[in-house]
C-alpha cells in the first residue's frame, strides 16, 4: 500500500474524527463541571479553563486564558484554612511546577476581587508532554 493509497486517507481521516469527537466530548464534560478545571503551561499561564472560574475566582475563562495563573501570580490571595496569606510561589500549582510533583491541600480560601472567599480542595497535578 503505497501513501497515496485513497483508503490509507480515509482511515486517518476517519481516525481524526473520532479524536475531533472525542475531545468536544471531554470539553463538554469539563465545562459543565461544578468544581474549577483549570490547564497551566510549564511557564505558569492558563491554557485552558471551565466556567467554574466565574464562581471560584471571580474571573471568567476569557479574563485568564493567556495569563499567569491568578493565585500564583498574587492577582488574587489564597490562604490557609486559619486565614493566613501563602506567598504566590507556594501555592499548589507552583509547587507542582516548581517540583514536578503532584500536590494536593484540604482547604485553601481564595480571596475573590469582590473582597468574597471561596473555600476549595486544591489538587495540582504536573502532565508531561
Amino acid at each position: 500500500m503505497s501513501d497515496h493509497d485513497p483508503s490509507r486517507r480515509q482511515g486517518a481521516t476517519g481516525a481524526g474524527n473520532r479524536l475531533a469527537e472525542r475531545i468536544r466530548e471531554l470539553e463538554v464534560t469539563i465545562s459543565s463541571l461544578a468544581d474549577l478545571v483549570i490547564v497551566v503551561d510549564a511557564d505558569g499561564r492558563v491554557v485552558e479553563c471551565n466556567g467554574a472560574s466565574g464562581r471560584v475566582w471571580g474571573l471568567t475563562p476569557t479574563q485568564v486564558i493567556g495569563q499567569p495563573m491568578p493565585t500564583s501570580s498574587g492577582r488574587l490571595e489564597v490562604m490557609d484554612r486559619q486565614g493566613h496569606i501563602i506567598a504566590p510561589d507556594a501555592v499548589p500549582t507552583a509547587r507542582a511546577l516548581k517540583t514536578g510533583r503532584s500536590q494536593r491541600v484540604p482547604v485553601l480560601g481564595i480571596r475573590r476581587g469582590d473582597g468574597g472567599v471561596t473555600w476549595a480542595q486544591v489538587v495540582a497535578v504536573p502532565v508531561s508532554a
